[in-house]
């Protein structure tokens, strides 16, 4: 009787380290994650400035109000590598797609039809020059697509000089793809719209 109740003493124990060290290992797999050690440490370089900065004065704080030390302005708020973030996973469903698609047997239909549909449309979007083979796709980049955005194109067709100056005509709204006014300069062209272009 007695060894019973210590065996089960003894699984129950186990039992609570086994979860202890599960809870532990989740704790330290969110204290590992980037977001929360990037969150960690501009919270302690704030408690840093805190300690080292006296307080401000009346006439300080309200100059501060209007200057933002943490984010420039010509980083455009990190807008870039999001974008960038955005394209570079559309590459990697088509490249994993292509990789699906060489595993399977050249003859079966089903990848015959897949492949020709997989380099029509991007043939179709601009985003590879022939539809002949696999291989362009495989060699898909984030640069491919960013030079079908309407702001590139215009650089590209001499509409504008720079790509702020064909940004600003977009947003303006001076530029017109076919019969519809775009005001968005991350607008991508197709090869079906690549020769209407009004400049308004």
């Amino acid at each position: 009787m007695e060894w019973s109740i210590v065996d089960s003493l003894e699984s129950n124990i186990d039992a609570g380290q086994a979860l202890a060290t599960t809870e532990e290992k989740e704790k330290r797999k969110e204290l590992n994650d980037p977001r929360v050690k990037r969150a960690r440490v501009s919270i302690l370089k704030l408690e840093d400035l805190e300690m080292a900065m006296r307080k401000l004065k009346f006439h300080e704080k309200k100059l501060l109000k209007k200057v933002n030390f943490i984010e420039y302005k010509r980083e455009k708020g990190h807008r870039e590598a999001l974008i960038t973030r955005r394209y570079s996973g559309i590459c990697k469903m088509v490249q994993k797609l292509v990789h699906i698609l060489k595993q399977m047997d050249p003859r079966d239909p089903f990848r015959i039809e897949m492949t020709d549909a997989l380099l029509e449309q991007l043939y179709n979007m601009g985003v590879i020059p022939t539809k002949k083979s696999l291989v362009k796709c495989e060699k898909l980049s984030v640069s491919s697509f960013c030079r079908r955005r309407l702001a590139t194109v215009l650089v590209q067709l001499k509409f504008a000089e720079h790509l702020n100056e064909a940004t600003t005509y977009i947003e303006q709204g001076h530029i017109r793809v076919g019969p519809d006014t775009v005001t968005d300069p991350a607008y991508l062209i197709t090869k079906e719209h690549a020769r209407f272009y009004y400049l308004g």
